[in-house]
């Protein structure tokens, strides 16, 4: 038991890992047979359970949602045109385990939901479209309308839909149930979301439990065994002394030795003395063997006299079913159009001609009938196998096809250029693509042909298929441009912040790395980017690859109108990287510490590292070498109490790096406490003082306002605010 709990959870251990989904293996080989029957990727057959997951604010109800919707998780969503044929797979086999699948509709609505809803708790797939997404949160309400409550209480008892943090299911205000078959907490039943860790946890903890107990089990066994070894072989001591101790004449070796020497002596007497006895046990020994092998040799006859006739009656019946179905063939291949009229001589040696020609192609395609009658039935196997591939194949195009033009046609109704045509076309797929949706199509087309409205047609394509992608490709390389500009410009901003010191105390400096987002949408944006843009156009190229191109350029931009938020985020080349400070010792370079966000970090280690990187960016606005000569500029920055919240440390820190810089400060501060942190500084000061609702303005250097202050002439309670600058030189 414990070795197949093993193999169980490191196959399920092993799936999570391959597929990224919480779904159950075994559910999962059932789709993809489902899959392979449909002649459909896995990917579109998606379960319910890979679109949805809790919200990450709501984690403490992930199990008992998990235990309301696990069916429903557990089901596929399947493109409606393919239902029949999966409907039919699942009737026509035994597959062992619960397999369902959905039908999305067409129709939506739009529903309230209740915030304490369990659908309200989850989140649906980014890349999820907005129609399927819509539907699949009406769905899975119209079904688990239940409200969540911590625990029961009156308002539950008044809810007909409810469910608890226990997991206490309240149904129609009818069915009350529980479900206790597996802990609520335990991740490894879970089914729903794209989040594999928990599971992936569970799954771990579980294979080293159960590979212990393995180990346990092989222990004890190898014990027992060695125990039983030895107890079956004392039994077998015993047995053999019992059997040898019945008498004494059956262990007396010597009496019996004799006893077998005489016989032998006496059987050599007697046939030494008769040569006839001699010759007759001669005769007989070989007589017997003469008989055994003619035995033998009639025995192999009768065999295979027995095969030859079986095989022979098959051959008759199947000589006579190839027959018949020969002749039907050739009768409906060759029926003449009147039943009761026949066939001319001369028509009949066309026939014949024609019977000839098609032979020829069959034993082209399936290779020469075979010569043996027992390989007929392993013939007619393979070419019926090949048929039906082929049957399949031409489905499967056909089908392509059919969605293809069905695609076409739904682009051509949504084309606001045809607005004229909408009155006429209807696209109703309910009872599948039929004759009736094509002709309206067909008889649109010639309406366009006869009243010559694409006379323009071939200059428009030309625009088309060489200006948009043109205008595509310039936009691309724009965003290439950007996020060159960005990585120069870190690397430029790095070459500052070398030489500007960031610890004091352990003598470090910062440097600003960045890498790839890893962002899903973002990788999606570049795929779809390089397959619009991928082969450059030549002047010589011809129509159809300008053609191909410029499709692929569309259904590009199509992508990018479908969802306008997802389009913002990806082409703001920012979302391409992702950002971290290093923080680097200046002597030997090695590294400090990293912070890639501001998680655990005091609030001093943040307010240094986001100042350092401030003033540096705007040195190097500023064109600013860091540590270099100061030049006969004027750089002025202002900043408006930016002391009244820090300590002193950190605002020395922060006007030493200033001053460092060579920057003109103007510090818009009240004068508080905290004046004096500036003092050293500051040159001037010019105090702001209003009277009347008017405000006025007093120039006074340091030394002024010092002796002021110890005059009492300045009141700190009638001074709204003041301007002091920092002479940095």
């Amino acid at each position: 038991k414990a070795n197949e709990k093993v193999v169980h959870l490191e196959d399920e251990r092993d799936h999570l890992l391959d597929s990224n989904a919480n779904v159950p293996v075994d559910i999962s080989r059932l789709r993809k047979s489902l899959a392979e029957e449909l002649d459909r990727d896995v990917a579109e057959l998606p379960f319910v359970a890979e679109l949805i997951q809790v919200v990450p604010d709501e984690i403490k109800w992930n199990g008992p949602i998990e235990r309301l919707i696990r069916t429903t998780s557990l089901s596929i969503i399947l493109p409606t045109k393919l239902a029949a044929k999966a409907a039919a797979y699942l009737e026509e086999n035994h597959l062992g385990e619960r397999l369902s699948f959905i039908c999305p509709s067409s129709v939506t609505k739009d529903v309230i939901y209740d915030l304490d809803s369990a659908v309200a708790k989850l989140s649906f797939r980014p890349e999820l479209e907005k129609g399927r997404l819509k539907w699949l949160r009406q769905y899975l309400y119209d079904l688990y309308p239940h409200l969540c409550f911590e625990k029961r209480d009156n308002k539950y008892d008044e809810t007909e839909n409810a469910l608890t943090l226990e997991g206490l299911v309240k149904t129609s205000g009818i069915l009350h149930e529980k479900d206790d078959t597996y802990f609520l907490e335990d991740a490894s039943n879970w089914v729903t979301g794209w989040d594999v860790s928990p599971k992936q946890k569970t799954l771990d903890d579980g294979l080293i439990k159960w590979r212990e107990e393995v180990d346990r089990s092989g222990r004890a066994h190898r014990e027992a065994e060695t125990e039983r070894q030895s107890l079956r072989a004392k039994l077998r001591s015993g047995v053999q002394l019992q059997a040898c101790a019945n008498e004494f004449s059956d262990i007396d070796g010597l009496g019996l030795s004799s006893r077998i020497a005489e016989l032998e002596e006496e059987e050599r007497v007697i046939v030494g003395g008769s040569d006839v006895l001699k010759k007759l046990k001669d005769d007989y020994s070989e007589v017997a063997e003469n008989l055994e092998n003619a035995q033998n040799k009639r025995d192999e006859i009768l065999r295979r006299i027995g095969g030859v006739e079986a095989r022979s009656e098959r051959n008759d019946s199947r000589l006579v079913a190839l027959e018949s179905l020969l002749q039907k063939c050739k009768d409906e291949l060759f029926q003449p159009e009147d039943s009761e009229t026949e066939f001319s001589e001369i028509e009949i040696e066309k026939l014949e001609e024609a019977l000839d020609i098609l032979y020829k192609e069959i034993e082209n395609d399936f290779g020469k009938a075979p010569e043996e009658p027992d390989n007929i039935e392993e013939a007619a196997r393979e070419a019926t196998h090949k048929i039906d591939s082929r049957i399949s194949k031409l489905e499967s195009g056909l089908d392509k096809l059919r969605d293809k033009n069905v695609a076409a046609m739904q682009r051509f109704i949504a084309d606001g250029r045809n607005q004229a045509f909408r009155d006429e076309l209807s696209l109703d797929l309910e009872e599948g693509y039929q004759e009736e949706t094509y002709t309206m199509f067909d008889e649109v087309r010639i309406q366009i042909e006869e009243e010559d409205l694409a006379k323009n047609r071939e200059r428009f394509e030309e625009l088309l298929r060489v200006q948009v992608p043109e205008e595509v490709s310039g936009f691309s390389e724009s965003l290439e441009s950007h996020r060159d500009r960005i990585r120069k410009r870190i690397n430029e901003l790095n070459d500052h912040l070398v030489r500007v010191t960031f610890d004091r105390k352990e003598d470090t400096y910062i440097q600003l790395k960045f890498e790839d987002a890893g962002d899903d949408g973002v990788r999606r944006f570049k795929k779809l980017r390089r397959h619009a843009l991928e082969a450059d156009l030549e002047s010589d190229d011809d129509d159809e690859r300008r053609r191909e191109r410029y499709h692929r350029v569309e259904q590009f931009l199509g992508e990018l109108e479908a969802d306008m938020t997802w389009t913002e985020r990806v082409i703001d080349v920012r979302n391409w990287f992702k950002f971290r400070a290093d923080e680097f010792y200046k002597e030997g370079d090695g590294l400090r510490q990293s912070y890639s966000g501001a998680a655990g970090k005091s609030g001093g280690e943040k307010n240094r590292l986001a100042s350092t990187i401030l003033a540096t960016a705007i040195a190097y606005q500023y064109g600013i070498d860091v540590g270099g000569k100061q030049t006969e500029t004027f750089r002025l920055v202002a900043v408006d109490e930016m002391f009244s919240k820090t300590d002193d440390e950190f605002s020395e820190y922060l006007l030493d790096l200033f001053k460092e810089f060579h920057l003109q400060l103007l510090i818009v501060q009240p004068l508080d406490a905290k004046i004096h942190v500036v003092q050293k500084y500051v040159e001037r000061y010019h105090v702001v003082e209003r009277r009347d609702g008017l405000s006025f303005v007093g120039d006074l250097s340091v030394r002024e306002y010092l002796g002021s202050k110890s005059k009492e002439e300045v009141t700190p309670g009638d001074i709204r605010g003041s301007t002091e600058v920092v002479e940095t030189e």
